[in-house]
This record gives structure tokens, C-alpha cells and sequence, in this order.
């Protein structure tokens, strides 16, 4: 039976963390480490300057499950090396209310958890979903939790290759396809508006600026699941190798006289 850690970046208490709960149970045993409380936006920070503090939390559907005083990435590592060493056979972390597509990856917990994973060795799973209504219900994620069961029914089945993970966006209305995607460019177009009171904050909608239609927010767009395998080798284009150095040469010519 397959053994599986859960995470998220919105707290124990989410909707989207128990509704995951629900959707993986027949897959195997599940375990929980999540952060506390809300901590979106931290990307892949972990506490350095200060004790992380751990405590049982109740999650149903889970044979265990503790709320760290941490962000996600410190969840997933804590989890892995210290509280369960060498118990998971895949993190799964969400479902995350809010799509994690183009740059905004660089800023999510919720892909920073599924990588941190991916650093640990074990396979990685993030999976999050359009926005949709105002007041989520268990029926925004059904799109999403079902994906996350078929997807991480497979990776179980046939391993990621090293070093890699999946960042999963989902539509929140069925019917709705499949599609591999790649990590695009489409972002939050941001500002920080003054609050009147010498303070900023920051505010934003969703702009889908990618030309191509194989990227993750143009994928998701127009209404499918966009599957985005990423790797936590970030270098640009081409590997190590004739290529790599063709099109990166230039950085080291000597300079002009």
C-alpha cells in the first residue's frame, strides 16, 4: 500500500487539503505536515533564524497529522527527514484555490512544497485550480481532487525521473481535457496601492501573456488540465554540452579592445 504525504500552503485547516485527503484515500496511507496557517506567496523559504515549532492536529482520513509553525518547504523537509524519515512514496500538496501557472510558480508554496519533495528524493506533486466563484465549495475542487487521484495513482505506478516534479493546474468546470504543458511567462500584472496609511498593498489580476498555446496559463485557459513537468535543473536551454555552450559562449569571450 502506497504511503502518502500531504501538504499545502493554505493551512491544516484548508478545504482543499481535506478534500485531497478524500480523493487519495484509496490509493494507500496518508500523513499530513502543513503549515499552521496561511502562508501563500512564501515561495521556497524555510526558517533559518528561529525554531519551527510542530503539534498533532486532527485531519480525517489521515493516520497522522501535525501543523508546523513554518512555510511549506519547511512542512516537506521536516516531514521527510526528521518526523517520517523514509516513510512517503509521493508528497501531493494542495489543492491550491487559485491557479499556480507562468512566474507565479517562483512565488508559490504550494509548487515549492511538491519541489522540495523532488530535492528529497521523493516524487512531487502540486495541484491547484482556476479561480472560480466567490465562496469555495466542495464543488470548485472536483475537477482538481480527481485529477490529483489519476495522477498520482500513475507516478506511483511508474516513478518521476529524478530531480523532477509536476505542477498540475486544473479548470474548475468539467468537462475538461488533458494536455501537457510548458512553463510559460503569464503572470499576476501587479501594483502596490497605497492604503492611505504610508503603507502598500499589493494587488493584481491574472494576465495570460504567453504567445504560444502550450503553456501552462494558456493551457488552463481555455479550459484544461495543464500537466507541466519541471525539473529542478532551472539552467537555460540546452544542458551541459556543444549546444550549451553555443548558445552561452558569449558570457565568457574575452572582452573588446
Amino acid at each position: 500500500m502506497a504511503r502518502i504525504l500531504l501538504t499545502n500552503d493554505d493551512g491544516i485547516e484548508a478545504p482543499g487539503l481535506a478534500i485531497l485527503v478524500e480523493a487519495l484515500a484509496p490509493l494507500g496511507e496518508m500523513r499530513a505536515c502543513a503549515p499552521r496557517d496561511q502562508r501563500s506567496g512564501v515561495g521556497h523559504a524555510v526558517t533559518l533564524h528561529a525554531p519551527v515549532s510542530v503539534e498533532p492536529a486532527a485531519l480525517a482520513g489521515c493516520e497522522e497529522a501535525v501543523r508546523v509553525d513554518g512555510t511549506p518547504a519547511d512542512a516537506v523537509k521536516l516531514a521527510l527527514t526528521t518526523l517520517w524519515p523514509g516513510w512517503a512514496d509521493l508528497v501531493v500538496s494542495g489543492i491550491n484555490p487559485g491557479p499556480n501557472v507562468g512566474v507565479n510558480v517562483f512565488y508559490s508554496g504550494t509548487v515549492a512544497a511538491a519541489a522540495e519533495a523532488a530535492i528529497a528524493g521523493v516524487p512531487g506533486l502540486a495541484i491547484s485550480r482556476d479561480l472560480g466563484e466567490e465562496g469555495l465549495t466542495g464543488k470548485d475542487f472536483e475537477v482538481a481532487a480527481c485529477v490529483a487521484r489519476r495522477l498520482a495513482g500513475r507516478v506511483l505506478e511508474r516513478p518521476l525521473p529524478a530531480g523532477c516534479f509536476l505542477n498540475v493546474n486544473a479548470p474548475v468546470e468539467e468537462p475538461a481535457p488533458w494536455r501537457l504543458a510548458r512553463h510559460g511567462l503569464s503572470g499576476f500584472r501587479e501594483r502596490y496601492a497605497p492604503d492611505g496609511d504610508g503603507a502598500y498593498e499589493i494587488e493584481g489580476v491574472m494576465h495570460v501573456r504567453d504567445g504560444e498555446t502550450d503553456t501552462d496559463a494558456a493551457v488552463l485557459a481555455v479550459g484544461c488540465v495543464a500537466v507541466t513537468p519541471m525539473a529542478l535543473d532551472l539552467t537555460a536551454g540546452a544542458r551541459a554540452g556543444d549546444a550549451f555552450d553555443e548558445a552561452w559562449g558569449w558570457l565568457l569571450a574575452p572582452p573588446r579592445a
